[in-house]
């Protein structure tokens, strides 16, 4: 820039700079990039106009500042004076959205009177702003409250404690939508949540349900009002007695997450929702302290219960009729256990049951086999009897711990026996004369005791009732 009589100059060529500026940014932010050209005034007055384009992530604000550098002396420029084009002033470093500007520097202003130089360079440079944003906690499918929280973009600071809580789940950490997975732990030192200023950031409760439920129906005196009802991810054994007693004293439910398999073998099911089953099936102890009597003769009580109609269970099929109404016989099994739960217990879905026996396998026996050999070592049947019941859990656990789904007792199902297609959360026909019947029992052959087979009976006989028995079911929301 020279300077004749007092008059400063700018003497040269338009410049034109592109500057790559590396910032530390989120995995979500581009890098900024500014294109500055600075063009002094013809006739010259002491006013240099500055032409830029940010090019960057819409709807994210740039913090941007330009330099002036004499280029002779190398010595920098306070670059003081800048208005927008319009004649309102601006700040020397100011928030941009992606775009193109036009702003005013007022060189006379900020150069001294007898500042010389031949050519000058100004160059821009762009940065995420520092800006303010708030963090929205959202329970999601929790209860509870928490006060939504202010962050400044680039400045670290952490998560508010979760406060929300879940009956039958764990907290995980934080989702950004409500289905996603987690992204964020609790507490976790956060930055750069967002590259919106002011924007709201919504963070959404991640939840794991506990592996198992457990139901104490033991007592001693009058029967209660009200079962105990806890969640564990493993097994209780001790806190209520020994492991016998989860066959008599309380139901251990397995969770079990949704999932698609091929039912029979043949079609395509998919299971929308999570839902429990117990390990065992129904014992003549348990089905005692619920119902208030034992229908199966009792040589131990970590036996089947049998002698068990489906109507005994949840109520005359004439009135309670699955799949019209999911409602029971307040009386009956199921209308006891929701009563003194505060649950919707009920008899699993014949896909619900299949897919629980399969616990993904494909073959006729759920350890991967398709012999009588295979049948075996994971059910009680005729083969290996002596004709008559075991004890629950007597032979090997599929591969989600639930035992005796091959054979013992043949289990009753909550669909009417009909057509199997796919689909999904098939609830079987509307109606039908013959309730489904599942897993084969201590009197069939090995055929009768496939993950596949299907059995059938009327809801309300007591023909062969002796085989028949089942276990409880609990559909959650994931």
């Amino acid at each position: 820039m020279g300077f004749n009589h007092g008059i400063h100059r700018i003497h040269g060529m338009i410049i034109s700079l592109v500057l790559l500026f590396g910032v530390a940014v989120s995995a979500v932010a581009a890098e900024p990039e500014i294109t500055v050209e600075a063009r002094q005034r013809y006739p010259w007055n002491g006013l240099v106009d500055l032409h830029f384009t940010i090019t960057g992530d819409a709807g994210t604000k740039y913090d941007t500042s330009f330099t002036a550098k004499d280029m002779v002396g190398g010595t920098n420029v306070a670059m003081k004076t800048i208005r927008k084009s319009n004649g309102v002033a601006a700040e020397e470093k100011e928030k941009f959205l992606p775009g193109t500007y036009n702003l005013v520097w007022d060189a006379a202003a900020d150069l001294p009177k007898d500042f010389k130089c031949d050519r000058m360079t100004v160059t821009g440079t762009a940065d995420i702003s520092a800006f303010p944003y708030t963090v929205k906690f959202n329970a999601n499918g929790g209860t509870g409250t928490m006060a939504n929280e202010s962050f400044t973009y680039g400045t670290a600071k952490a998560l508010t404690a979760n406060a929300f809580t879940r009956t039958g789940y764990t907290f995980q950490g934080w989702a950004t939508s409500a289905n996603g997975a987690k992204v964020y732990n609790d507490k976790q030192s956060v930055s750069n949540l967002t590259e919106t200023d002011g924007a709201v950031v919504n963070l959404y409760a991640v939840w794991k349900g506990y592996s198992y439920m457990v139901i104490n129906v033991s007592y001693t005196g009058d029967a209660p009002s009200k079962y105990a009802v806890q969640y564990a991810n493993t097994i209780p054994t001790g806190k209520w007695g020994d492991w016998d007693a989860n066959k008599t004293a309380r139901f251990v439910l397995r969770r079990i997450e949704p999932g698609t398999f091929k039912m029979g073998g043949q079609y395509d099911v998919t299971l929308t929702k999570a839902f429990y089953i117990g390990i065992y099936e129904v014992s003549i102890k348990q089905y005692g302290f619920v119902a208030g009597k034992y229908p199966s003769d009792a040589s131990s009580w970590s036996l089947p219960v049998s002698h068990v109609t489906w109507d005994d269970i949840r109520g005359s099929s004439s009135t309670y009729n699955w799949p019209s109404s999911s409602a029971v016989n307040s009386k009956s099994f199921m209308g006891i256990l929701r009563a003194k739960t505060g649950l919707n217990f009920d008899l699993p879905t014949e896909a619900q049951w299949e897919y629980a026996c399969r616990a993904g396998t494909t073959s006729k026996y759920n350890n991967g086999g398709d012999t009588e050999n295979d049948l075996k070592t994971v059910g009680r049947y005729s083969g290996n009897s002596g004709g008559d019941y075991g004890t629950l859990g007597s032979y090997q656990a599929n591969n989600w711990g639930l035992y005796d789904m091959h054979g013992n007792v043949s289990e009753w199902c909550l669909d009417w026996y009909g057509s199997i297609s796919g689909g999904s959360n098939p609830v079987g026909a509307s109606s039908g004369q013959k309730r489904v019947l599942r897993g084969g029992c201590w009197h069939d052959g090995a055929s009768s005791c496939t993950s596949a087979y299907r059995g059938s009976a009327s809801p309300s006989t007591t023909d062969y009732y002796y085989y028949y028995g089942f276990r409880i079911c609990l559909t959650v929301s994931n």
